[in-house]
């Protein structure tokens, strides 16, 4: 007797298919409906990652961006700031947000972003405390891919975290709430 609900005809269906001919159906149909298309990548993004960790290139990139918005001393006055925060940073970290980056590179860039912050605390003029925004914005973005990785990422995520929650400035900026709150 065939299944009469809908997973037990699908999981009837691909028991009867072979490799090659499941390949070639999901080649087609990913060419041909781009919904189809976006789903696929969306789900299986991690695959096209690189294995090399990010988090180094936008600590880089977060480094650029600050000495771009600094003054001759280095500091970064509130017009700037703004501009770094709102235009600059939220725009990756929206980026980051999307479905279709690969988790590891949104770990790497919220792990980036929130490493960033105390130095980026020190050298700016922040009168509406976006620093804690940005400091929000990474641990819910973090917490979000943490929930959905394997146990074995995930303990190397936590592991990270607590690393870098030792270090005092976190607690000294009032920053460590949200790392708390992972």
């Amino acid at each position: 007797m065939k299944p009469t609900t809908r997973q037990g005809q699908i999981e009837y269906i691909l028991k009867q298919l072979s490799h090659s001919q499941l390949h070639e159906f999901v080649l087609e149909k990913s060419l041909q409906d781009a919904d189809f298309r976006d789903t696929l990548l969306i789900c299986f993004a991690d695959l096209l990652g690189s294995d090399e960790p990010a988090e180094p290139k936008y600590r880089q990139m977060l480094a650029d961006m600050m000495q771009r918005h600094a003054n001759a001393e280095g500091y970064i006055h509130a017009a700037s700031a703004q501009h770094l925060i709102t235009d600059a940073i939220r725009k990756l970290l929206g980026v980051a947000r999307k479905a279709t980056t690969p988790t590891r590179e949104t770990i790497d860039l919220c792990l980036a972003v929130i490493s960033d912050l105390p130095t980026l605390a020190d050298r700016m003029e922040d009168p509406d405390e976006h620093i804690y925004t940005l400091m929000r914005t990474s641990c819910t973005t973090l917490w979000e891919c943490y929930s959905i990785l394997p146990a074995e990422r995930q303990q190397a995520l936590f592991e990270r975290i607590l690393q870098e929650y030792a270090k005092p400035i976190y607690l000294d900026l009032d920053l460590d709430n949200s790392l708390l709150s992972l």
